[in-house]
């Protein structure tokens, strides 16, 4: 990609203050919404976007009462540029230190000509930086959907034990509550609706374009597209779950939400099989082979791991940076008997999931297989 074409993608000035983040996020955002609202109204609800001032990061979506067709997503208002101002430093890193010898044996086998750090080949600092903030955004935004679209406060408060109160929305705080403890019911309830709100936000934000335009078309994925995407959903990942991030994968669901580390693979090893559908293939002369599709995969998980490590962990734990790159390959009794766990759940959840589903795509429901002879990194 020439500088001219990555000056007509760029929409940030190099140097933009937070009210122009904000305004920027805010034309994202209501890119995706005002896409979103057909299909709500369409059956007879109605979906609106609104913003809390807590100024800390935090985002939900749900209804605003049970006997109601109201449906919402809120962020609080700090989530532009929390999000901006991060990956701005990511990938300044990106760009200036992980391509320094040191890194050498993590990133040397997808480094080519003509790139900067590790950047994807022909993209510069700006416009990567600007595309990962809008993937970011997007994804995030399409996660709340998915939570939306299949029913999922729902489907917890059918599966919670009797006594237990489930409130009217899904929140992406992390909540420990001792309905949520560790291998209860509806832990593996709440883990099984996070994987399947990752999954249809990933088949919705590989086609998105920019805040120009609504959607794209499966032309407008390249490597460096798919680059920037794991990027965004990687920082994301560390950015809600850090704290979870140096310790054991465990092979029982605890907790709201699942392992940072365990969520990223299972999503990107979905995002390299859906890059081989035919239907994609076809239609996308610029998307990169199975074979670059991994290693891009591998290197984009590794920059935001390795940012991570060194700018936002404490002394002692930076110091176990292998630990945080390759955990999931420490724990694979763990990982496999969690997965088997998980495609059970979701295999009783899904179909009362279907009959209400009411998203343009039913393709977009994860569908998943117990993974057979060893843990799987796809769903």
């Amino acid at each position: 990609m020439n500088e001219a074409a990555a000056k007509s993608r760029r929409f940030l000035t190099d140097d933009p203050a937070p009210p122009e983040v904000y305004e920027v996020g805010r034309e994202i955002i209501h890119g995706v919404l005002d896409r979103a609202k057909p299909q709500f109204e369409a059956q007879g609800k109605s979906l609106s976007y609104s913003e809390w001032i807590l100024d800390y990061f935090r985002v939900s979506a749900g209804r605003e009462r049970p006997d109601k067709e109201n449906y919402f997503i809120t962020f609080d208002r700090t989530v532009p540029w929390s999000l901006f101002s991060d990956i701005s430093a990511f990938v300044d890193v990106a760009a200036n230190r992980l391509g320094d010898q040191e890194y050498s044996e993590i990133f040397g086998d997808v480094l080519e000509p003509g790139q900067i750090g590790i950047l994807p080949a022909g993209w510069d600092a700006l416009e990567c930086r600007d595309t990962i903030f809008e993937r970011a955004l997007v994804w995030l935004f399409h996660h709340e959907l998915g939570h939306l679209f299949q029913d999922h406060e729902r489907i917890r408060k059918e599966n919670a034990p009797e006594g237990v109160d489930i409130t009217l929305f899904v929140d992406e705080m992390m909540s420990k509550s001792e309905a949520l403890a560790s291998d209860m019911r509806l832990s593996w309830v709440y883990h099984a609706t996070e994987f399947a709100a990752d999954h249809q936000a990933l088949h919705y934000s590989i086609f998105y374009a920019d805040a120009k335009q609504s959607v794209a078309s499966a032309k407008d994925i390249s490597k460096g597209s798919i680059w920037c995407l794991v990027c965004a959903v990687a920082y994301m990942f560390h950015f809600f779950f850090s704290d979870r991030l140096y310790a054991d994968v465990l092979e029982v669901a605890e907790g709201s939400h699942p392992d940072p580390t365990m969520r990223l693979a299972m999503l990107t090893g979905h995002l390299v099989q859906l890059l081989d559908w035919k239907s994609v293939r076809v239609n996308a002369p610029n998307a990169p082979s199975l074979e670059d599709a991994e290693k891009i995969v591998s290197s984009a998980e590794a920059a935001v791991g390795v940012y991570w490590a060194l700018t936002h962990a404490d002394a002692d734990k930076a110091l176990k940076l292998t630990d945080v790159l390759g955990r999931l390959l420490k724990c694979q009794d763990s990982i496999l008997k969690y997965q088997i766990r998980l495609a059970s759940v979701w295999n009783e959840l899904r179909p009362e999931i279907m009959k209400t589903y009411f998203g343009e795509n039913r393709a977009h429901v994860m569908d998943v297989a117990p993974p057979a002879g060893g843990p799987s990194v796809g769903i």
